[in-house]
């Protein structure tokens, strides 16, 4: 067979090269892939012929790893190969923590699944008590793991990300009130957070604790929760 040469040049949104990037190589019917890394001008080089495509087969070249994404598809034709640039765009941790706090906050917040208090917040301080008053329910910015990344066969990465929902009521009963609640609405919406990405829930053992303020006692609920989060990155 003859060899057919994908290359290109992958560049960022503001047009600079990447260099040291890995970029796969699929043939979309078949499955297969090569990788290819980009050099210090940003330009990867592979020839396909091991793939054992042809003339009509459809071939996408795809950013992976390192927080870039970004892909291309076309059609291979019947010349000694195809120039496809690619530009990525910079997908990290604070983007990925972001977007997931952000799906779970609009599920609770609005909707079919919104729990019975708009009192949502990512942290806690004393001014937010004295504006709003209770009940409060912080969802703090979660944690992604990192370190077990697997790649599945459909080349994307999954992620261990971990939330921590306290829950502030000034009675002990209503607060248990609006976490069951809150389990509640995370379990039947659980398809939207899926559509989301965040895959697999499991909701780890909580907590419970309490401090005086003044006169008033404040109770708080923990409720930790573990989601797989799907990512083409």
């Amino acid at each position: 067979m003859a060899s057919y040469i994908v290359t290109g040049t992958v560049t960022d949104g503001d047009s600079a090269v990447v260099a040291s990037q890995d970029m796969r190589v699929i043939d979309v019917s078949g499955g297969g892939f090569l990788v290819a890394t980009t050099n210090g001008s940003g330009v990867y080089s592979v020839d396909i012929d091991s793939l054992g495509t042809s003339s009509d087969s459809s071939i996408t070249v795809r950013s992976t790893g390192g927080g870039y994404i970004g892909e291309a598809t076309f059609v291979q034709d019947a010349s000694a190969g195809k120039t496809q640039d690619i530009t990525v765009r910079f997908f990290g941790n604070a983007t990925i923590r972001h977007q997931a706090w952000l799906t779970l906050y609009n599920l609770l917040q609005t909707g079919d699944f919104a729990i019975s208090t708009d009192n949502i917040h990512s942290a806690m301080n004393d001014k937010l008590v004295k504006k709003i008053g209770f009940p409060i329910v912080i969802i703090e910015p979660p944690k992604v793991d990192n370190i077990r990344l697997t790649i599945n066969d459909g080349d994307a990465r999954s992620r261990n990300i971990s939330f921590m929902i306290r829950v502030y009521h000034n009675g002990s009963k209503n607060m248990k009130i609006l976490m069951d609640e809150i389990e509640d609405k995370i379990y039947t919406g659980r398809d939207v957070l899926t559509r989301n990405r965040l895959r697999r829930f499991e909701f780890l053992e909580g907590d419970y604790d309490f401090y005086t303020d003044g006169d008033q006692t404040i109770h708080v609920g923990l409720i930790p929760i573990k989601f797989k989060l799907i990512s083409d990155i």
